[in-house]
């Protein structure tokens, strides 16, 4: 059923992943559409869910465009010639079973409310006849169209040699290459086709990328980039062979740009805001959305934003949907001309805390209560079906929405002591509306 589908950062919720799950979506998304295109990563169980969800497109006599396998990006570049993308990509949530991420015209993930009209669609389908089935073409230009965008969209740039780390992924066959294209020295690493290789991770954190310390360290003037197998995150390795902080990173990013209109999700480091706020831009608007990409992506496009922030990956103008590779340039770029470790250190250091406490009421009268009391302090700068962010004056707190298992609170802070004062203030706060009348 739909509600096992994995979309973009599981908006519905989760379960098993199935093929029949995949032929159910396949009949949903083609219920209002004539022509969709389908790519996937080169895992195995990706070729049977691909399978699946182009059975179920091809039931209801829609057509199927089958762009072969690509990078994240590029299904989001493809969806421009239909009338939407699906990309089918493993995930390590369900046991390395792939599950489904459907992307729009613009590029940008589905968003919550079309998730839920899916599912509404799902529900009054009729079985299909198949007397009319949809017909299957073949693409195979899906990862060379997004070479040649990426490329016209970045140019010539004068950056510092870069040891790319594909990771054996489909971002192999563009990574290198658009690099390459724009100027850039590259030394690729992982970049052959290994469609048994298991990824410890389905996104690259400090840890994975650290055995390129070494490598990049032996080479003067050199950087190194981790990117995730499909191309949508990009962890950054200085000049020492040192893994920059991921909000550093993106702090780098949006100095180097100077966006004048830029998207956060609500959970954005206040860091980020800091380095977007000193860029000294006249006019300049730094706007906040829900924590799902997808609802960054929308405000984005409404917008009409230069750049857009969610977690550790970042959206660009064009086309909104999270690119490494495109981050890796803008960092090649940085990394010509400055130090990325200078730079990394003259940071200030941010202190974060996470705790989930029990709430001993309904969940409806929790939320109704907690949005009282925000509205009576006039603290919340931000609420949404994520939560609650409140700034303070040297950090910021968010209390997550309530949950079988409580409700998540989270804070950060350049100051320790004051991070705990946060979490004591944020903890008092869920408390107080969480009893039952």
């Amino acid at each position: 059923m739909l509600q096992n589908v994995s979309l973009p950062l599981r908006y519905t919720p989760g379960g098993t992943i199935t093929p029949e799950s995949g032929i159910e979506l396949g009949r949903a998304i083609s219920s209002e559409r004539r022509r969709v295109a389908v790519v996937s990563d080169r895992m195995k169980s990706s070729r049977m869910m691909k399978e699946a969800l182009i059975s179920g497109i091809l039931s209801q006599g829609t057509n199927v465009v089958d762009a072969g396998c690509a990078p994240e990006p590029a299904a989001a570049y493809v969806a421009r010639n239909c009338d939407c993308a699906v990309y089918v990509t493993e995930s390590s949530v369900y046991g390395h079973i792939s599950g489904y991420r459907v992307f729009n015209r613009d590029g940008s993930p589905f968003t919550m409310e079309q998730v839920r009209h899916l599912t509404t669609v799902h529900s009054s389908l009729k079985s299909p006849d198949h007397q009319s089935l949809g017909k299957r073409v073949g693409y195979a230009y899906a990862v060379e169209d997004y070479n040649s965008y990426m490329s016209s969209v970045l140019g010539k740039v004068s950056g510092a040699p870069v040891i790319v780390d594909c990771g054996c992924g489909v971002v192999a066959e563009s990574a290198p290459q658009i690099l390459g294209r724009a100027g850039i020295e590259v030394i690729s690493v992982n970049a052959h086709r290994d469609d048994d290789f298991v990824p410890k991770e389905t996104t690259p954190d400090m840890q994975e990328f650290g055995w390129l310390h070494d490598f990049v360290s032996n080479k003067e003037g050199c950087i190194g980039i981790g990117l995730d197998r499909i191309g949508s995150r990009a962890t950054v390795i200085d000049e020492e062979g040192d893994v920059v902080d991921p909000v550093k990173a993106i702090c780098m990013v949006v100095k180097a740009l100077k966006p004048k209109r830029m998207v956060a999700s609500m959970d954005t480091s206040s860091q980020v805001e800091l380095a977007f706020a000193e860029n000294g831009v006249e006019g300049a608007e730094y706007l906040l959305s829900s924590c799902h990409v997808a609802d960054v992506a929308s405000a984005m496009v409404k917008e009409d934003a230069d750049l857009a922030v969610c977690g550790d990956r970042v959206l660009y103008k064009g086309l909104p949907t999270p690119d490494g590779i495109r981050t890796a340039a803008v960092i090649s770029g940085i990394a010509d001309s400055e130090s990325l470790k200078r730079i990394a250190e003259s940071m200030p250091t941010r202190h974060v805390s996470s705790a989930c406490t029990k709430i001993e009421c309904e969940a409806g009268a929790f939320s109704r209560r907690l949005e009282e009391r925000m509205k009576e302090s006039g603290g919340c700068r931000y609420a949404c079906l994520d939560g609650w962010r409140v700034d303070m004056d040297d950090g910021w707190f968010l209390v997550g929405p309530p949950t079988e298992s409580g409700v998540d609170i989270h804070a950060e802070s350049t100051d320790r002591a004051y991070l705990i004062g946060l979490m004591e203030a944020a903890t008092d706060l869920v408390k107080s509306c969480s009893h039952p009348q």
